[in-house]
């Protein structure tokens, strides 16, 4: 009896296309978001080594990436975002 109601379900549940161009960017940018071990920092131009440890899951838009300077010891709380090539110019 019930299994007229989960074929009704699943259909409703099932994908109605692909993704669009956005969608697709933003899942590639994700599948390849990656931190850089060191950066420079704007207080002193030395170089400031990575504190964070990367997440299970891997780095997502809106986490933060702490780094310290080696050399005025000053710390960096980074929060990622997607690059967006649009808002550039």
């Amino acid at each position: 009896m019930h299994s007229g109601r989960r074929g009704a379900l699943a259909a409703r549940l099932e994908p109605v296309g692909t993704p669009g161009p956005s969608l697709a960017r933003a899942i590639a940018t994700l599948a390849a978001m990656d931190v850089a071990k060191t950066i420079i920092c704007v207080d002193c131009g030395g170089r400031c080594g990575l504190l964070s440890y990367e997440p299970h899951e891997g780095w997502e838009p809106g986490d933060v990436v702490a780094y310290r300077c080696a050399d005025c010891m000053d710390r960096w709380d980074i929060v990622l975002e997607l690059d967006d090539d649009d808002d550039r110019y």
